[in-house]
């Protein structure tokens, strides 16, 4: 089973992990990564500069650390330290482990130092001495402390799980009496990367000296937070009080309010968004035809089809055999290291649509404003470290037209998947056996082996088109439907053409076995084989007849001037297909599978009704058919609507006349939000794939890849045969997509439902 690469590993443990860390020469993000994949839940910093707050390195180069992160001043972390020492436990390092099953009460501690990792279970050497479960409880208590300091009234607070009182389950109330005790630490609590790129950085504070809590004090805690862990799966701060909150204003508990009536609608109540909860009108399946603009079949007089991926239906087993032989090119061929034969294809790592960049060696996603979706950069099969060269590369994550166009390689058809996962292997190797390379070069070989396989000499088969044909079954999945469809178009007076760059005797033993009849070509009325597309559409090559054992002349150096019925031809050009068939611009509809060779010039070219064929959407839709992924984007929308209108409340006068403090805290509750909005994105983009997400989405935009099809696309589908399932005068109608400033109707779906069920309207 392929790993998941990329994803933080979760803790074994069921206790809570803590990470303490004294900046040094090493970059705060690789200790910051090693926690995460230590499985920590939280992270106490003391930070170079002395006085516990965020410095720009944190915000610009952390973006997509999931582990949340306590600032504090060094003084802070000297005195864990020396809490350490008086308990005997500084060398945790070399702490024997004992009884698993008390262990697991306790606190999990792992201590990150200059980059160095050193790990122990404090409580997995029990002994008959008290001081380690006073150093646990001591420790524990200065995370909880360093909580509530935040809590009661000095800087931001933006746990990872978010404030407990407003989004999940708290544990039992503090003492109040030690509450009033607690000094005000200077404390940051962030999530990193939890600020959208048009949001104010938040790292401008004051400076500021610490204030440690006195050793009874922390006593004190310590006892209260034992008692509290039996029943709290995580410890964190909580104020029942909302007097003792420097926020306590209508603002502020109205906005509390609002989150947690949107958490009761949208997480706590999973079950209203089972399927059985949906109409079945709003329910999109794998059978239907998705269209971007108003489309009416009755228009479409001729229907042109692909090969690849169009017609032919491929098993799962193509890619990896793609992989495989590119992979004994680059080994056999071109001199690539032997150990590169033991690399095995991992169908779960890439995705169609992203882009390999031939300067870095990065792979990653682009949304449609071509930014960097930052959580899908990989370095191999690893995600990218330090996000600071991206931000040194690029000024930010938007990538300048010119790098697209010449640093780019984009990874859009179905064959350019198993490419992108072996680019990622080879770095990957590479990269641990410090073998030198450019990521060009690496690029350029990858797709000379590819192209290799693939087309051949010109003359013969392509070593690929062998493999397939010689075990046909194993890769190709019959569709007599489809010969059923056309036969049903054809009948109703359409005319029907084949158009694909593969040769004639792969097309024809690939069709013979998918309709079950040699009979096929009758169904065409034009079939043109090995057309070079995207350059047939501006080519002035001409045509040429295919010898078969159809063919009336065996002349095929000859001039095509007509197309006769039964005949293939080859090559050719758009221009020339126009003039002999005289079929209109206007009334043609093409259905193929790649953006550039299929969709892009027949739409803008000639204006031809273009079908894109994106087999994806089978596996997209059963996931958004989950309740899981419909709590969570209604949850994101919800948040995103609470959170735009409170933001519009603060406009008023009321608000402005609020003294500073409540400001603040209003302000940090906002952020509170925005916290759990890019916590819900991050599961919601895991549900798709762990490493780049879904095809069609980043975190806040469509993908490039989406946005091509949008553009060139009338309507996109899984599988050609949904066309069977509309009768030729349907007429597809898109969604309306309405612009910022005009006014969203969401009761209409209320109305609709009315209707379809003949309910009464109540008002």
């Amino acid at each position: 089973m392929a790993s998941e690469v990329g994803s933080p590993r979760k803790s074994k443990h069921n206790h809570q992990t803590i990470g303490l860390v004294q900046c040094g020469q090493c970059p705060l993000s690789d200790m910051l990564r090693e926690a995460e994949r230590i499985g920590a839940n939280g992270v106490v910093v003391a930070n170079t500069n002395g006085c516990g707050r965020p410095t720009r390195e944190f915000f610009e180069s952390a973006t997509n650390i999931r582990v949340p992160v306590a600032f504090v001043a060094s003084k802070v972390i000297k005195e864990v330290r020396s809490m350490q020492q008086r308990a005997e436990v500084l060398q945790l390092d070399q702490l024997q482990p004992e009884g698993k099953a008390r262990r697991e009460a306790f606190v999990h501690i792992s201590i990150l130092d200059n980059g160095q990792h050193r790990e122990s279970n404090i409580i997995n050497h029990i002994l008959a001495s008290t001081h380690i479960l006073l150093a646990s409880m001591v420790v524990l208590a200065l995370f909880v402390y360093l909580s509530l300091a935040c809590s009661i009234g000095s800087l931001r607070y933006i746990p990872r799980e978010i404030a407990p009182e407003i989004f999940g389950a708290r544990p039992e109330p503090i003492d109040k009496e030690v509450l009033e005790k607690l000094p005000l630490v200077p404390v940051e609590w962030s999530i990193p990367g939890c600020y959208d790129s048009d949001e104010e950085s938040q790292y401008e504070t004051p400076s500021c000296e610490a204030s440690p809590a006195s050793e009874a004090i922390q006593q004190q805690l310590a006892g209260i937070i034992v008692r509290c862990a039996a029943q709290a799966s995580s410890i964190t701060a909580s104020v029942s009080d909302t007097r003792h909150s420097p926020g306590a204003n209508h603002y502020f508990q109205q906005l509390q309010a609002r989150y947690a009536r949107a958490r009761k609608l949208c997480v706590d109540d999973p079950e209203k968004f089972s399927s059985t909860h949906m109409h079945r009108y709003l329910q999109p399946t794998s059978r239907d035809i998705f269209p971007n603009t108003e489309l009416r079949l009755s228009k479409v007089r001729t229907y042109g089809f692909d090969y690849d991926y169009t017609l032919a239906r491929y098993t799962d087993k193509l890619p990896e055999t793609i992989y495989t032989m590119i992979r004994d090119v680059l080994v056999k061929k071109m001199l690539y290291p032997p150990a590169l034969l033991a690399l095995r294809y991992d169908s779960t790592f890439a995705i169609r649509g992203i882009v390999y960049d031939k300067e870095t060696g990065w792979l990653f996603k682009l949304d449609s404003n071509y930014n960097i979706a930052m959580d899908t950069i990989h370095y191999g099969r690893e995600p990218l470290r330090d996000l600071e060269e991206v931000y040194s590369l690029h000024n930010g994550p938007h990538v300048a037209p010119d790098y697209v166009k010449n640093h780019l390689y984009h990874l859009n058809d179905i064959y350019s998947v198993p490419e992108a996962t072996l680019l990622a292997d080879i770095i990957q190797h590479f990269t641990e056996h410090n073998i030198p390379f450019h990521p060009r070069y690496l690029a350029e070989d990858i797709r000379a082996a590819g192209e290799s396989i693939h087309k051949g000499d010109g003359i013969s088969l392509s070593p690929l088109h062998t493999v397939i044909m010689n075990n046909i079954g194993d890769y190709l999945n019959r569709a007599p439907e489809l010969l059923q469809i056309l036969n049903k178009l054809k009948s109703e007076g359409k005319r029907l053409f084949l158009l694909t760059n593969s040769g004639y005797q792969y097309v024809d033993k690939g069709l013979t076995y998918m309709f079950n009849t040699s009979e096929w070509r009758d169904v065409f009325d034009v079939v043109i084989v090995g057309a070079r597309k995207p350059g047939w559409y501006l080519s002035h090559r001409p045509f040429r007849l295919v010898p078969t054992a159809k063919s009336t002349s065996m002349q095929p150096w000859a001039p095509v001037d007509q197309f006769e019925e039964g005949q293939v031809y080859s090559g050719g050009n758009l221009m020339s297909f126009t003039s002999i068939t005289g079929y209109s611009d206007r009334n043609v509809m093409y259905f193929g599978d790649h953006i550039y060779s299929d969709l892009r010039d027949p739409s803008i070219q000639k204006g031809w009704f273009t079908g894109a064929i994106v087999s994806e959407l089978k596996y997209e839709l059963s996931v958004i058919q989950r309740s899981e992924y419909r709590q969570c984007v209604s949850y994101i929308q919800l948040l995103e609507k609470i959170l735009k209108h409170s933001q519009q409340e603060t406009r008023g006068a009321a608000y402005m006349q609020l003294p500073a403090k409540e400001k603040e805290a209003f302000r940090n509750l906002l952020d509170v939000g925005r916290a759990e909005r890019r916590r819900t994105r991050w599961k919601l983009r895991d549900c798709f794939n762990t490493n780049f997400g879904s095809v069609f989405r980043t975190e806040k935009y469509p993908s490039l890849f989406a946005t091509k099809i949008k553009a060139f696309a009338n309507v996109y589908t899984a599988d050609l045969s949904n066309l069977g399932e509309y009768p030729s005068d349907f007429v597809f109608y898109p969604k309306r997509m309405e612009q910022a400033h005009e006014t969203r109707m969401p009761e209409v779906d209320d109305l609709l439902d009315e209707i379809l069920h003949d309910k009464p309207h109540t008002s």
